[in-house]
């Protein structure tokens, strides 16, 4: 997807309505991490034009451990959700299972599964805007 500037104070990635689309990113989990599910919250916009329906969001995420092997597979999930009026800011929980442990390099793949029968928002882009990460740590 390309970045879209859609308002003076906003820029999104903008996922495309006929074709799957994918951004990556990669973060370490802090040391003061202790166990748990992490809960990935995006927020996101409709950019393209007024429009109603739902979209499909494809979550990949994979934890590894220093010395283990880069090439494993991910945990993949997809979502469907209700999608905002134009340029509304939305924030949704994306359900993705993994079970790292503190300082592992978590990768994450988001991408909108555009030809999936269930995204419905087919006139016009949605805008990424970010991925926020919660998890319990230590007191």
């Amino acid at each position: 997807p390309a970045i879209t500037v859609f308002s003076s104070r906003y820029r999104a990635w903008a996922f495309d309505p006929t074709s799957d689309e994918e951004i990556t990113a990669d973060v370490v989990l802090p040391s003061d991490w202790t166990s748990g599910a992490l809960v990935f919250k995006q927020f996101w916009t409709n950019i393209g034009a007024a429009g109603a329906g739902k979209v499909v969001w494809r979550l990949d995420v994979a934890a590894t451990a220093d010395g283990e092997d880069l090439t494993a597979g991910w945990t993949t999930t997809r979502d469907t959700i209700a999608a905002p009026a134009l340029s509304v800011l939305k924030r949704s929980t994306l359900t993705a299972t993994v079970t790292p442990s503190s300082n592992d390099l978590i990768q994450l793949l988001v991408g909108r599964d555009a030809d999936n029968v269930a995204d419905t928002v087919n006139g016009n882009d949605v805008g990424f805007l970010g991925l926020q990460i919660e998890y319990t740590a230590s007191q």
